[in-house]
């Protein structure tokens, strides 16, 4: 259920000087939602692409924590639909987006 990824989809950097990775939790197992996740530990910025959701449902940011309090976590209700196909994440940060 889970696959993981990096800057890129299905390329995740498992040298020992990378400080970011991403995983995708699928829920069409288990009928739960499909879950993406970027931890990203690094000093710089960086864009990752975003895999489509397993579901076909669209993504939704409902976690950026570079961003200000009160706007860093959205409830997934009041979450607008994400249809980039990447994410400028910044460094030191943490992004969830759900479908």
């Amino acid at each position: 259920d889970i696959s993981w990824h990096g800057f890129a989809v299905k390329n995740p950097d498992w040298s020992p000087t990378s400080n970011s990775i991403a995983l995708l939790i699928t829920g069409e197992y288990n009928d739960d939602k499909d879950i993406f996740i970027i931890f990203h530990a690094d000093m710089v910025s960086h864009t990752f692409e975003l895999p489509k959701a397993p579901s076909g449902n669209p993504w939704r940011l409902i976690i950026d924590t570079a961003k200000a309090p009160g706007e860093d976590i959205i409830p997934e209700e009041d979450a607008p639909v994400f249809n980039e196909e990447s994410y400028f994440t910044r460094k030191l940060s943490t992004v969830v987006f759900v479908a």
